[in-house]
């Protein structure tokens, strides 16, 4: 039983959660390498498989967990303190007189720590843990990207496939004529030449076959690249092509653009700037050094306490040029914001576009064009019996129908391709949109 093209949407990322959940569930495993094994896939593959296999072995999603690992070591280094600071000092001695040798040495044994003042420790904290946030962001990008393109290399799996099809049924159905004209010419009931023109027909649909079979390995070979394959070992891509995706409107896929980590990526992305002014700010306030130690005077053995404070003076540098840096990109962030909302808003006109031009496409040539091809073809072959057309009719009839249905293959894969681009910009499904009510004040209160 052929799979539909539809079993995304059960493992579909809940992109729309928040970057906590990526943390949790997408942190130091993915920045493991998982060696790939070619017997895993030598069978049937679904899209399903495909997109796992993709997630768990793409090159960029491990790239991204591993910042989110780098990241975790950079929070833990932000909440460190700074680390106190012994030293021994010897005075006095080697000089002249009594101060001769060691005899009037001084030596003093000191432990310094430095004091961070204005709130450091936290601040750098707090701009460790947006930065996280963001890695993570970053990850959910990377995987969604990686599902949208496994999907598509998939649907031209399914499309090289359905066109491989068409090939060799209409090579059978040529061969069949061929053996049909040969009959009639042996009857004498028509020319040799037909007979010719039927073999010409013959050889030209075995070339199509074997150019169909060279762009199925073609496609199977770019699917299996998305999980690191160097030769695609599965028999057959699970799934059909006329299981279509719907197409709700528009303004229901606009409300769900907020869902795509390039625009959920911003809260975390604007905290992360605030955080970065907050210790900007915090920089420019001096710390201390607090230091203690003993003194021993070597003349008479005896020890005193020794304490000291540190405090630079902030004539010159209070950090003012960072402070203003981070001022400029906390105020870009808003035009940030807008102006990776308008190039997705123009990304997902231009799919819904796509979409619905695919749809009307797809339509007509079902409804219309390949019924009354059939009909044609039909009718042409019951006159050739009858003797009524001739062979160049026939297979002019067998032409068309041929070429509307491989047409009407690519209609239904430009649907498939414009819904895959789609769902990758708004992070869900489609079928998850048609039954939303935008009357529903529950829906959108």
């Amino acid at each position: 039983m052929r799979l539909s093209l539809r079993l995304f949407s059960i493992f579909w990322l809940p992109v729309a959660c928040i970057a906590g959940d990526f943390k949790a569930d997408f942190g130091n495993n993915a920045c493991v390498k998982h060696e790939v094994t070619g017997d895993v896939y030598s069978g049937e593959l679904s899209l399903e498989t495909a997109i796992q296999s993709s997630l768990q072995h793409h090159p960029a999603l491990r790239l991204a967990g591993c910042q989110i690992m780098a990241s975790d070591g950079r929070l833990v280094q932000a909440g460190l303190r700074p680390n106190p600071e012994a030293s021994v000092a010897v005075e006095n001695f080697a000089g002249s007189g009594t101060r001769s040798g060691l005899n009037a040495a001084e030596t003093t044994l000191q432990v310094s720590q430095l004091i961070e003042l204005g709130g450091k420790r936290g601040r750098r904290i707090a701009l460790a843990n947006s930065e996280r946030e963001i890695a993570s962001w970053e990850l959910a990008s990377q995987r969604l990207s990686i599902v949208t393109g496994t999907r598509l290399a998939f649907i031209d799996v399914l499309v090289a496939q359905a066109r491989l099809e068409l090939a060799v049924e209409l090579s059978a159905l040529a061969k069949s004529l061929s053996r049909g004209v040969a009959t009639k010419v042996k009857a004498g009931k028509v020319s040799p030449i037909e007979e010719s023109r039927a073999m010409v027909d013959v050889s030209r649909a075995d070339i199509a076959v074997t150019a169909a079979q060279s762009r199925l390995e073609a496609s199977r070979q770019r699917l299996a690249l998305n999980w690191g394959e160097s030769g695609a070992h599965f028999t057959r891509a699970l799934g059909t092509l006329e299981t279509l995706p719907t197409s709700p409107p528009l303004a229901q896929v606009l409300q769900q653009i907020d869902h795509n980590p390039a625009l959920a990526r911003w809260p975390s992305e604007m905290k992360r700037r605030d955080s970065a002014l907050q210790l900007a700010s915090a920089m420019g306030v001096s710390n201390i050094v607090l230091s203690g130690g003993l003194r021993q005077f070597a003349d008479s053995d005896d020890v005193g306490i020794v304490v000291g404070l540190s405090v630079p003076l902030p004539l010159f540098n209070r950090n003012q040029g960072a402070i203003l840096a981070a001022q400029a990109d906390m105020a870009a962030a808003d035009a940030g914001l807008s102006t990776d909302r308008l190039a997705l808003l123009n990304e997902v006109h231009t799919q819904y576009q796509a979409l619905q031009t695919a749809r009307a496409e797809e339509e007509s040539l079902r409804t219309r064009v390949l019924p009354l091809a059939r009909r044609v073809l039909k009718a042409t072959s019951e006159g050739y019996r009858q003797g009524k057309f001739g062979l160049m009719e026939v297979l002019d009839a067998q032409r068309i129908v041929f070429e509307s249905r491989a047409v009407h293959v690519e209609a239904m894969a430009s649907r498939h391709r414009a819904a895959a681009q789609l769902e990758g910009l708004i992070g869900t499904g489609l079928d998850k949109l048609a039954d939303v009510d935008l009357l529903n004040p529950e829906v959108y209160p």
